[in-house]
């Protein structure tokens, strides 16, 4: 009797699947294979890109460093610092330096009196202005820092060798 049993189990079994697949499966004449694809998750939109200033964006990549000969002098173009208080201003807060006059300053030196001279010559806009830096004739280093508004946005580091 077990036997029996279980063939007409497995024989029920059988019948039951059968039935519950043909009635649960999706008819497609085209393709038997091809499944409806679930609704397609719409396109994200694309995030806004800030409007980059491209004088700004070349203007970032100058260098933060200038090599002069000892009794020489260099010409620092200010608007490196314009440039990066521009481009990052999300992260150093949105600052207007609209009508505010650039000041450059000497902020060290390891050699006394290595630095003779700190000027600006403007340009047609602020920000179209450098830093004359004029050194003693001697080695050393020193930081010329850029003020705007009462506070130093830049500086530029200044290796006098030979």
């Amino acid at each position: 009797m077990t036997m029996k049993k279980t063939f007409l189990f497995f024989t029920l079994l059988l019948l039951a699947s059968v039935i519950c697949s043909s009635s649960c499966s999706y008819h497609n004449d085209d393709n038997p294979n091809e499944y409806p694809d679930p609704q397609p998750e719409p396109e994200p939109e694309p995030e806004p890109q800030p409007d980059v200033n491209e004088k700004y964006l070349e203007a970032s990549y100058t260098p933060n460093c200038f090599m002069v000969k000892p009794g020489e002098s260099v010409d620092i173009p200010v608007l490196k610092a314009y440039a990066i208080w521009d481009l990052y201003a999300e992260w150093l807060g949105k600052s207007d330096f609209t009508g505010m006059t650039p000041e450059p300053v000497l902020l060290w030196q390891d050699a006394p009196r290595l630095i003779t001279n700190v000027r600006l010559i403007p340009g047609q806009t602020a920000e179209d202005g450098s830093i004359v830096v004029s050194t003693a004739d001697k080695v050393g280093n020193a930081l010329i820092g850029l003020r705007i508004g009462g506070e130093i946005r830049w500086s530029w580091h200044i290796w006098a060798k030979p």
